[in-house]
């Protein structure tokens, strides 16, 4: 359980503010360039699902969260997903290709039919665990 805001240090304080200002930034360099700072105009499928993947393609320690593809390409045996971005060859294209294929899928899924539904066929096609993907 955290202090009451009165009782923080200076340092805790500070420390706070930065990691809050981290957070903005992020939303900031996430959420701007998709467009979605448009006030009054609505996100179609396609950009929201390419923010989803965007963003499920980050660590979430705070969460507890691992990034989407690195639990892809690990489920299917292929090693971790940073080694197949850094293969040079037609094989880690290949492995490459795979894994964003099954994200697309399973974001195409939580979209239409929840996430539930997506959880449930990353399990099947990927070996995904349910806990680790419903994070």
């Amino acid at each position: 359980m955290t202090k009451p805001e009165t009782e923080l240090s200076a340092e805790e304080r500070d420390s706070r503010v930065l990691e809050l200002y981290e957070q903005v930034v992020e939303i900031e360099q996430r959420l701007i360039p998709t467009g979605l700072h448009v006030f009054g105009r609505a996100s179609n499928e396609r950009e929201c699902a390419d923010l989803l993947r965007m963003v499920a393609s980050f660590d979430r320690p705070e969460c507890g969260t691992r990034a989407l593809p690195d639990m892809v390409a690990e489920g299917l045996g292929l090693g971790t997903y940073e080694a197949i971005l850094g293969a040079q060859d037609e094989d880690g294209w290949r492995r490459r290709e795979r894994v964003e294929s099954v994200v697309r899928e399973a974001i195409s899924l939580f979209i239409s039919e929840g996430g539930e539904s997506a959880s449930r066929w990353l399990e099947a096609e990927a070996r995904v665990p349910v806990v680790e993907s419903s994070k």
